[in-house]
């Protein structure tokens, strides 16, 4: 998880997604592939330092299949709440 820039120009604007892929063809044009992406502004701070206190307060709980979705979740929500904070 984390931010991609994307330029038009001289605009450029950042989505934070949950993961992906992305293909650089030998044109520089490139293809980013991910099954969710949202511009910062998409997001609310307080919601995301909610999920990350809740994602870290599971952690251990559980069976290995629910200890795994939180380790997944607290990873997710740590990267968006840092990218929150250097939002600019």
């Amino acid at each position: 998880p984390g931010v991609v820039e994307l330029h038009n120009g001289s605009e450029m604007e950042k989505f934070f997604i949950s993961g992906g892929f992305a293909f650089v063809h030998p044109n520089g044009v490139a293809d980013i592939c991910v099954l969710e992406a949202a511009t910062l502004d998409q997001v609310d701070p307080a919601a995301v330092k909610s999920a990350l206190a809740t994602a870290q307060g599971a952690q251990g709980q559980g069976d290995e299949e629910e200890q795994a979705a939180s380790r997944a979740a607290v990873e997710l929500y740590s990267a968006l709440d840092a990218a929150m904070d250097n939002k600019s």
